[in-house]
Order: structure tokens, then C-alpha cells, then sequence
């Protein structure tokens, strides 16, 4: 950061959205992934958030499925995150 006085600031954003995501609880749909996943029909979820509602709710991510084999040999991730995760 280029101007010292604003890093504390930047720190305190920092952690208080950090703070409000952990705070977060996954809504319905979030809730509606598990079930499609633990069926088998859910076959990918691409998600551009990095407040990990889809984890909360018990989705396998990318970090927590990734590689997983199916039965035709193919490596398939659950949920993969495009911009990653704080």
C-alpha cells in the first residue's frame, strides 16, 4: 500500500469483513445444494464469492474434492471457486 496512513484502515476493513462472512449463515439455496450433491445431480457449482456460504452448507468445494474420480475415469470438483477464498 503506497500510502502508509491508510493501512490501518485497510487492516480494520480487512477484519471486519472477514468478521461479517464468518458471521454469514448459508441461505435456502445454499442449503438446497447439499441434497442435489448426496444424489448425484448436482454436477458443478461455479462461484465467483469468497464468503464460503456453499461450505457452510456442506458442499464439497474445490479445496475439499478436488480431484475426485468418478466412475468413468473423469475428475470432477463439486464447487470451484473463481476467485478464491479469505
Amino acid at each position: 500500500m503506497q500510502d502508509e496512513n491508510l493501512r490501518p484502515l485497510f487492516a480494520w476493513f480487512s477484519a471486519s469483513l472477514a468478521q461479517k462472512m464468518e458471521d454469514n449463515q448459508p441461505t435456502l439455496f445454499h442449503k438446497l445444494l447439499k441434497p442435489l450433491e448426496d444424489r448425484g445431480t448436482l454436477v458443478r457449482i461455479y462461484t465467483q464469492n469468497i464468503d464460503g456460504l456453499e461450505s457452510k452448507a456442506g458442499v464439497s468445494t474445490y479445496h475439499q474434492s478436488c480431484p475426485q474420480t468418478t466412475g468413468d475415469g473423469l475428475q470432477r470438483s463439486t464447487c470451484i471457486p473463481l476467485h478464491g477464498s479469505l
